[in-house]
């Protein structure tokens, strides 16, 4: 994710969200239910990337793909040894 705009991240984020579900197969409906969300919340999020914090956790959790969450804020990253 090159782009630092926040809108540009959702987008993408939720065009992720959308591909890992069509890749198992999943209707929307499908997802709703294994994730407890509402049919509205997911195809709200898949269409305008409007989700909150917990929600997208939920989808993560259905997905099977929380180890992403456990990287984030985890700390500066250094590139040589001088840093």
């Amino acid at each position: 994710m090159d782009d630092f705009n926040p809108d540009a991240i959702l987008k993408k984020i939720a065009q992720q969200v959308k591909r890992n579900r069509l890749e198992l197969n999943l209707s929307q409906n499908a997802l709703a239910i294994r994730s407890g969300l509402t049919l509205g919340s997911l195809k709200r999020f898949e269409q305008t990337a409007e989700i909150s914090l917990k929600s997208l956790l939920m989808l993560a959790v259905a997905l099977d793909s929380t180890e992403e969450f456990g990287l984030l804020f985890s700390g500066k990253k250094y590139q040589s040894i001088d840093e």
